[in-house]
This record gives C-alpha cells, structure tokens and sequence, in this order.
C-alpha cells in the first residue's frame, strides 16, 4: 500500500506570524492571536492570552459542528 503525504507539505492556507517583545500568542487566526498579544501588552500572563486568544477563535472561526445537528 503506497500513502501520497504530498498534500502535507502544502499550506492550505497563509498564516502571518505576529511578534511581541516579551511573548508568544500563536494560533490559527491573526485576529485571535492578535487578542492574545493586547491581554499580554496589557499586563495579563499566559492565562489571559490564551483565554482571549479562545474566546476570539469562537467568533472569527467557527467550526462545521453544526452542519450535523437537524432540529
């Protein structure tokens, strides 16, 4: 059996890496890593950025959890 791994190597999309002085916010959305870094630039620790960065995630991309579910 022969596995094609190919279409790993090719990003499916483009991510821009957003930097900090004194952390790291990484996520699959610059506008939620972006919410990440403001609670850091604001005195907040890793908690905080990674609870902002999740929250944002939520609204900016939503999954197809939905699409499932027939009411």
């Amino acid at each position: 059996m022969h596995i094609d791994f190919s279409a790993l190597s090719t990003p499916t999309m483009r991510r821009k890496p957003l930097f900090a002085a004194n952390g790291v916010v990484a996520t699959s959305q610059s506008l939620a890593t972006q919410a990440g870094l403001s609670a850091l630039k604001q005195g907040g620790n890793a908690v905080d950025a990674a609870l902002a960065a999740a929250i944002t995630l939520t609204v900016v991309e939503p999954t197809s959890l939905l699409k499932n579910i027939k009411c």
